[in-house]
């Protein structure tokens, strides 16, 4: 048996000694009540060590090797009963353990033992108990942790991680490794065609639409070190480590033209991909401004890509051949409302381009260089929050500020424009210097 601290005080030391000694007498039949009973007399206290050890020999050839010890273990116990706490328990229960389970005869544990046993091991079923309950609480926080981890780090639609585990990454790369970083790239995919895939068939099939894409280039990649993050809107970056320009432009075609190739989607898609070679940024050393810097150079590749018309894709080669947006588009049913605009963007020579639908100004968005967006709120078939909404859901045209007018400039008209990242809400009519003012702002923080 297994040592057992079980708390006992000498009180019971005593009475357990003692059972233990009558246990003896009893079992064996020996007629030792006479020796016994001057145990319990405090003049036996003054007995020599030698007396003792006569009064023990006694019994000897009537015991067992393990039962003589208990029996002199028990007489210490009372012997030094006065002198402090005395570990009998730990002393005896080996002895009487060994003998309950390995001899014929049996001699039962005392009372005293047998209660406080009992108390012991009531005391470890409920410890037991409270280990599973807590074990099992480890178990389902772990579970929690790792679905906020998911949920904080991982998109939900296409299953991979974030933009910003990327940038981590990136810090951590250059910061460490910078010699080496500068020989990685990175591949920003987008869908030309998502916009309308959402207009006619739903998020849901847009959704379903994205995370084709994801698979696509998954399965297209024709390197093992590469790795796929959602970019925060609607493309996925690829990052590939010690790439040379050559493969990065190979990867990039085999990408496009699969998805080319590919039946999956609801309807025929193509993409358009910007391209970036961490050396052409070999001059930043800064962790922080490198990342960003990486993310932005796609970003505005990307511009440029669906500038050029669909499936593009551009590097540095060809990264500055658009001409810079200079053109405002106006979305507004009402003809006089549209043609006051016109005239107050004429007055600072702002080119204009007109629209009186959603549909219409998405056309035009694409037909031309837009700097700056002018709504009325209430249109028909979709209203000014419809386009913005669409808008976003371009990496490049939700980057471009987008002003309301309206004769309904309410607090839930408010609300939901803050909900779209609309700029701006003007009531009508509106004054000609207010709105002047804000795009001279705006075009002051663009530049």
């Amino acid at each position: 048996m297994n040592k057992m601290d079980i708390s006992i005080n000498e009180a019971q030391i005593e009475v357990l000694a003692y059972d233990h000694l009558k246990l003896i007498n009893d079992h064996f039949k020996l007629n030792i009540s006479v020796l016994i009973n001057p145990l319990l007399d405090d003049s036996f206290m003054l007995y020599e060590q030698n007396s003792k050890v006569l009064f023990v020999n006694q019994l000897k050839n009537g015991l067992d090797e393990e039962m003589f010890t208990l029996f002199e273990n028990s007489i210490d116990a009372i012997l030094t009963r006065k002198s402090g706490h005395v570990n009998y328990i730990d002393k005896i229960l080996p002895i009487l353990g060994q003998y309950e389970h390995e001899k014929t005869d049996k001699i039962d544990f005392p009372s005293v033992y047998k209660t406080k046993m009992n108390s012991y091991l009531e005391e470890v079923d409920r410890l037991k108990h409270d280990l599973s309950i807590a074990h099992d609480r480890i178990i389902t926080l772990e579970k929690t942790l790792i679905h906020t981890q998911e949920h904080l780090l991982k998109c939900p639609i296409t299953r991979l991680f974030l933009e910003n585990v990327l940038l981590d990454e990136l810090r951590l790369g250059i910061e460490k490794h910078p010699t080496k970083t500068k020989k990685n790239g990175a591949l920003l995919i987008q869908l030309d065609q998502l916009v309308e895939i959402n207009r006619k068939h739903g998020k849901e099939i847009g959704d379903e639409s994205i995370r084709n894409l994801a698979y696509i280039i998954s399965q297209s990649i024709q390197d093992d070190l590469a790795k796929l993050y959602k970019q925060e809107g609607p493309g996925i970056i690829v990052y590939f480590e010690d790439i040379s320009e050559e493969k990065l432009s190979k990867n990039a075609l085999t990408i496009r033209n699969a998805l080319l190739d590919s039946i999956v989607f609801v309807e025929k898609v193509s993409v358009s991909i910007a391209l970036l070679h961490f050396k052409e940024l070999k001059s930043i050393s800064d962790e922080s401004i490198f990342s960003k810097e990486v993310i932005q150079t796609l970003r505005n590749r990307m511009r440029v890509a669906q500038k050029l018309g669909k499936s593009q894709i551009v590097d540095k080669s060809n990264a500055f051949s658009v001409k810079q947006a200079d053109a405002v588009l106006i979305v507004d049913e009402d003809e006089m409302s549209r043609n006051m605009l016109i005239r107050i963007f004429k007055r600072i020579e702002l080119e204009v381009v007109s629209a009186r639908s959603v549909e219409e100004a998405m056309i035009k968005m694409k037909e031309n260089n837009i700097f700056l967006i002018v709504s009325e709120i209430n249109l028909s078939k979709m209203d000014g929050f419809t386009l913005k909404r669409l808008l976003n859901e371009s990496e490049s045209y939700a980057q471009i500020p987008f002003i309301m007018v309206s004769f309904n400039k309410t607090p839930e008209n408010v609300k939901r424009g803050n909900l779209l990242n609309v700029d701006l809400i003007l009531d009508k009519p509106v004054l000609p210097e207010e709105l002047l003012g804000h795009i001279k702002r705006l075009k002051a923080k663009m530049s």
